[in-house]
């Protein structure tokens, strides 16, 4: 099928037909279409537009009837209008108003101001309930309001509520001031908050900006006061903030923005205040109007040129002088209440940082920033801190009265007999680890008993004190934490700080060491004069040199640098020690000197000495090896140094116990061998008789080795028969000089033959009684000479002795050197078993 045909594309008919009949006709069929719907669309046209005609028509003739009648009603008000009739009514107007107003003015004047009146103090109570500062000039107008308004009142009324009204007003006036100089004196009040409060007081008081000035500076001054009469520990620092507040505000207000503020106050009446008509309890918009003129064109009239700067410099100058000097009292009275180093420093470092911060305000104000006593707080506060460290380190004279209280206890305390060893689980709490048991041993090795412990106690209290001071003088040489941002950009301050700092902690820590010096000397002249005058026992004079020694090893360090200690201590004990330790040694030589005294009165030295079957040498046997006599002294003196203490025994300790057991059991053995002859007894050439020897048993005291009960060394055990002498109690009874002695060298038995018959000559007459015998003098055998010798020492009394029998013997001196020789041989053999004394 062929398309349709396009009308847009035929001219003419003769176009239409060029093509097929049927497209013809169907071309035809869409033109009548296209054609009637055109005549609709035209009739509906033709019709909207015709009543939109009609419409127009109508408004045409109503705007005709409007004009008309607009023109009637002109006409008709031009004809009623007449200028001269409008002037006689305004003027009839005004007169019937103003004999109405002046019929009720009075009244309605006296109830306006009556009104606004009692308003006044509810206003003011209000704005001055939590009030900081932003309604205090607000409630200054309204006082001042009030005044005018109760003065205008007072002169045409005696109302009883006015009377009431004037002694609120009276009542409120004292409040005000009061809250405006709390305001003054606060240290947190904001500029523009103090120039509203200062203007304020120039309207209540009609002051000018010098007066103003000067009651500034009198609150400020009572605000400084006032913070020291609490308890408040920061007082002095508020004080020196308040101090430095003040010369910021009395530069930054006076004389230029209190005289700017009064200024704008006078520049438009109180009523014409916005603030003031803003307060609805005083219904101003209603009221104003009825007040009376002098009342609503009221200005306050204050001076406000009549302060230059060099006037605020000069009352500022004045009234720094003079605060300055009472902060440096009050700075000493508030020291001299603190007694801890740690809070004084603390003080300094923030007052000092405070007084620094203000210094560029100082230099505005004073020209030149220098005032007298500012540098006095340095000073003051050094002193305080100098003299509670004097207190701190003259509290060493309580560990003096400690050794003295402790001495007594120290002589009832019982020897700790709890074993290191046992067989046995020790009770030792070792939730800590091995902390406890390895404190034990270093208590016993150490000699730190009960007593000792107590008194340490009571001296490492005394230097952890010490050493926190020091710690914090040292500290004064770092930087200050506290200083500002400020100080930190100024280098010439950060300088001023650092060189305080040092200086400061220089002095303190040469008066540290001169006060820990004086203490000491103190406390060794204390222990001095306890040792000269107080007769002490050994287990006291043990105590003693304990504790002397605790102080010397001990010596006051600062925290963290035990390397370094603060004063050296090698001087104290200098001389106390040595008496200790010939004290300490006279008591333990004691007992083991008087039973060799005993042993050496009693020993039979004509007799054989029985060890010599082991004396060795070429020629002459020499003895190498001493007597049991001395070894039993040995042991017994070893046992006593054990029993006062293995710590005690250090070697000048040691070589006082040697020099005065040798002195005394050579000058023993001098007393016995005085009254002796030397050399071996001649052999009777006629016995008359044969006596028989009576077998005696002489046991020695046989050294064991020593015995281990519950993990304990047990001393060695000198066994001895029941009858010897010699016992262990170290006390021998007093014994018969005829009776038989106990050698102590010998473990073999010497026996006596019994007497025996007398064989009887042949019968003879009757001799004549023969001559009573001539007794022989006591007699030391050669061989216990050279026994004697073998013992080595030092003592001035050997040498005595040694000449005395060399002489007696003729020894040569050969045999003295092989004699030395087989002594310090022996020595070398068994020095180990008198350990303490090697």
């Amino acid at each position: 099928m062929s398309a349709p045909i396009d009308p847009s594309s035929v001219s003419s008919w003769e176009d239409a037909f060029q093509h097929p009949i049927p497209q013809v006709r169907q071309l035809e069929r869409q033109l009548r279409a296209d054609l009637s719907s055109n005549k609709e669309k035209l009739r509906g046209l033709v019709g909207e537009s015709y009543r939109d005609l009609l419409q127009t028509a109508e408004r045409i003739i109503d705007m005709d009837v409007a004009a008309k009648n607009v023109g009637a009603h002109l006409r008709e008000a031009s004809q009623n209008c007449n200028s001269r009739l409008l002037e006689r009514k305004a003027k009839n107007l005004k007169g019937f108003n103003d004999m109405m107003d002046k019929r009720d003015r009075e009244k309605y004047t006296f109830a306006a101001q009556l009104s606004v009146l009692q308003a006044c103090p509810s206003v003011i109570s209000r704005l001055l309930h939590n009030d900081q500062g932003d309604s205090c000039l607000l409630v200054a107008k309204v006082f001042v309001i009030s005044r005018l308004l109760l003065k205008s009142l007072s002169e045409k009324s005696s109302l009883p509520l006015l009377t009431t009204l004037r002694s609120q007003f009276l009542t409120l006036r004292p409040i005000l001031l009061q809250h405006i100089d709390t305001l003054l004196s606060s240290i947190t009040l904001s500029s523009s908050l103090l120039v509203s409060t200062l203007t304020a007081f120039s309207v209540l008081k009609t002051s000018s900006p010098s007066e103003v000035l000067r009651h500034f500076l009198y609150i400020r001054s009572t605000a400084l006061s006032s913070l020291h009469s609490g308890s408040d520990p920061d007082a002095i620092l508020k004080s020196v903030t308040l101090f430095n507040k003040t010369l910021n505000d009395a530069d930054a207000t006076f004389p230029g923005l209190l005289s700017d503020a009064l200024v704008t106050l006078k520049s438009k009446s109180l009523l014409q205040d916005t603030e003031v008509t803003d307060l609805p309890e005083l219904g101003l918009d209603v009221n104003v109007r009825w007040l009376p003129e002098d009342i609503r064109g009221f200005i306050p009239w204050v001076r406000h040129d009549d302060l230059e700067a060099l006037r605020v410099q000069e009352i500022v100058r004045t009234w720094v002088e003079k605060e300055v000097r009472k902060l440096n009292e009050r700075l000493e009275t508030f020291l001299n209440a603190m007694d801890c180093i740690a809070s004084i420093v603390k003080l300094r470092g923030g007052m000092l940082a405070l007084w620094r911060s203000g210094k560029q305000i100082r230099r505005k104000i004073l020209s030149d920033g220098s005032i007298g006593g500012g540098e006095n707080f340095r000073n003051i506060i050094m002193a305080r801190v100098v003299a509670v460290m004097k207190s701190v380190a003259e509290d060493l004279r309580g560990v003096g009265e400690k050794i003295e209280q402790l001495l007594n206890d120290a002589e009832g305390e019982a020897k700790d007999s709890t074993s290191l060893w046992p067989a046995t689980p020790l009770p030792v709490d070792l939730s800590n680890g091995v902390s406890a048991f390895r404190t034990a041993i270093s208590n016993r090795v150490h000699g730190k008993s009960p007593v000792v412990l107590t008194f340490l106690s009571t001296y490492n209290l005394w230097l952890t004190k010490i050493s926190v001071i020091a710690t914090i003088f040292r500290d004064l040489r770092s930087t200050d934490p506290q200083s500002t941002e400020t100080e930190d950009e100024d280098f010439e301050a950060e300088e001023e700080r650092t060189q305080a700092g040092i200086e400061d902690s220089l002095l303190a820590e040469k008066e540290l060491t001169a006060a820990l010096d004086g203490a000491y000397r103190l406390l060794e002249s204390s222990l001095n004069s306890l040792l000269d005058l107080t007769p002490l026992t050994c287990r006291q004079a043990t105590f003693l040199l304990r504790a002397v020694r605790q102080i010397r090893q001990i010596t006051p360090k600062r925290q963290g640098d035990d390397a370094n200690p603060i004063i050296s201590l090698t001087w104290v004990g200098v001389d106390a020690i040595p008496k200790l330790h010939l004290m300490i040694a006279t008591f333990v030589t004691m007992k083991p000197l008087d039973n060799v005294a005993s042993l050496l009165k009693r020993r039979k030295w004509e007799e054989q000495v029985v060890s010599k079957p082991l004396w060795e040498g070429e020629g002459e046997l020499l003895p190498v090896q001493p007597s049991l006599l001395v070894f039993r002294f040995l042991h017994d003196l070893v046992i006593e140094m054990r029993n006062t203490g293995e710590d005690v025994w250090t070697p000048a300790a040691v070589k006082c116990v040697k020099a005065g057991a040798c002195n005394k059991l050579w000058a023993a053995m001098e007393e016995v061998l005085q009254r002796r002859e030397f050399g071996d007894p001649e052999p009777d050439p006629e016995p008359l008789v044969n006596v028989k020897e009576e077998e005696e048993e002489e046991e020695m005291k046989v050294v064991t080795e020593p015995k281990v009960e519950n993990g304990d060394k047990v001393d060695v055990d000198v066994q001895t028969p029941p009858n010897d002498t010699n016992n262990e109690d170290h006390n021998p009874p007093p014994a018969d000089a005829d009776a038989p002695e106990t050698n102590g060298d010998t473990d073999t038995h010497e026996s006596k033959s019994a007497p025996e018959p007398v064989l009887e000559p042949a019968p003879a007459p009757a001799p004549a009684p023969a001559p009573a015998p001539t007794p022989k003098p006591a007699r030391i055998t050669r061989d216990w000479t050279l026994q004697l010798l073998l013992i080595p020492s030092t003592s001035t009394k050997h040498y005595t002795v040694d000449s005395f029998i060399g002489a007696k013997l003729a020894l040569d001196e050969e045999l003295r050197i092989r004699l030395e020789g087989s002594a310090s041989e022996y020595w070398k053999r068994t020095c180990l078993l008198f350990a303490l004394l090697s």
